[in-house]
């Protein structure tokens, strides 16, 4: 049996429909307010992600313009460091190489000269002088001993006491007191007048001591061969050692004695 609607049926149906369409309104508002408040939230979040990224890469930027900077900076400084080395230090590098080069020359000056004054005086030089005041044949003397004598016998208008000073200096570098045969060798070879070696000039200047004393042995009444006996040597009378005293330095008879077989044979 079929049941017909009426108008009041109709009317409660529309009712029942427009409150479902009114529940359905409210929900999509609220889904509707759900998404923008996520869409906000995802926009900020993504907001902030680039934020930070442009932070950092600011902040990247400014290191590297930083170190940049200073690279640059550091690289004009030297280079202007440079340029006042070249300008303003590079003449006094000439005055100091010329400064060495003319003590080097002065160096020189002095021991030739003094060399030259001591051949002049005592015709000997200085290798020779070393052996002789080497009395103990220890192959060193004493640096205050060689000064002493430099300054007794050829100290003048010609050499300074800075002359020998300077040549003391060179022959013990280190301050030790003492000069060895060594170091008078190698100092008189580096500058050109080690003759030591030399066995012409060493003849020459030999020869030369021993005409002096064969001339001081006449002046004295005596002759050369005279000096080899013993008991003329070894009396102590002054005249006889001032016979055998050639500039202040003794020689001994074995020395004498030695010296004229190596001339004559």
């Amino acid at each position: 049996m079929s049941s017909t609607k009426t108008i009041e049926d109709y009317k409660r149906d529309v009712v029942q429909l427009k409150g479902m369409i009114n529940k359905l309104s409210e929900k999509q508002k609220e889904l509707l307010k759900k998404y923008d408040n996520l869409k906000s939230q995802v926009e900020s979040q993504t907001k902030d992600s680039e934020m930070t990224q442009i932070v950092k890469m600011i902040q990247g930027t400014t290191k590297i313009q930083k170190v940049w900077r200073g690279y640059r900076t550091r690289a004009n400084f030297l280079k202007k460091l440079q340029d006042f080395q070249a300008s303003t230090l590079q003449p006094i590098k000439n005055q100091v190489q010329d400064y060495e080069i003319n003590d080097s020359q002065l160096n020189k000056r002095a021991v030739q000269k003094i060399n030259k004054q001591l051949l002049k005086k005592t015709s000997i030089d200085l290798a020779m002088l070393f052996r002789a005041l080497d009395d103990e044949n220890a192959q060193q003397i004493k640096s205050e001993k060689l000064e002493q004598y430099l300054k007794t016998y050829i100290l003048s208008k010609n050499i300074k006491e800075n002359d020998i000073k300077r040549l003391i200096f060179l022959l013990d570098e280190g301050c030790s007191g003492y000069i060895s045969k060594q170091e008078m060798h190698t100092c008189l070879s580096a500058y050109g007048i080690n003759f030591e070696d030399s066995a012409s000039y060493s003849r020459t200047i030999e020869l030369e001591v021993l005409l002096n004393f064969a001339y001081r042995c006449s002046l004295k009444g005596f002759t050369a061969e005279d000096t080899y006996q013993r008991k003329l040597l070894n009396q102590r009378s002054s005249s006889i050692k001032n016979l055998l005293k050639i500039n202040e330095i003794y020689i001994e008879s074995e020395v004498i004695q030695c010296s004229f077989v190596y001339i004559l044979f």
